[in-house]
């Protein structure tokens, strides 16, 4: 059998390097300090780790639906980055960001920019 598909870039080692080491860690302060984290058992708010903040982004920005047909009720699920095109990696960053800036009060640069830092 011959199967013939569209070729597709899976995301890149950058996009994933820019992601951990830049985006997800100041999505994460930043949501330590609008009051986003986890609660612990005693009921006190502790900062996400990378693999909570990881889940948390994409339960907001990388939702996959599961439907049950017979009552029509939709489940979502944090969909998965390991199957993303660099397009779509970008597009999952550029929401991180987004949200960031509009809802966490946080500029996340992009890959290559400087920033000033007031020290």
């Amino acid at each position: 059998d011959i199967i013939i598909q569209k070729h597709k870039r899976h995301k890149s080692n950058p996009q994933l390097g820019y992601y951990f080491s830049c985006c997800l860690p100041m999505f994460i302060d930043a949501c330590t300090e609008e009051g986003i984290g986890i609660e612990d058992s005693d009921g006190v708010l502790r900062k996400m780790t990378l693999e909570e903040g990881d889940a948390f982004a994409k339960s907001l920005f990388c939702k996959e639906n599961i439907i049950d047909r017979h009552s029509g009720q939709v489940f979502s699920i944090p969909g998965q980055k390991r199957n993303m095109t660099t397009t779509e990696m970008n597009a999952f960053i550029n929401q991180l960001r987004d949200y960031s800036s509009e809802y966490l009060n946080t500029y996340i640069p992009e890959p290559c920019e400087q920033i000033k830092m007031e020290i």
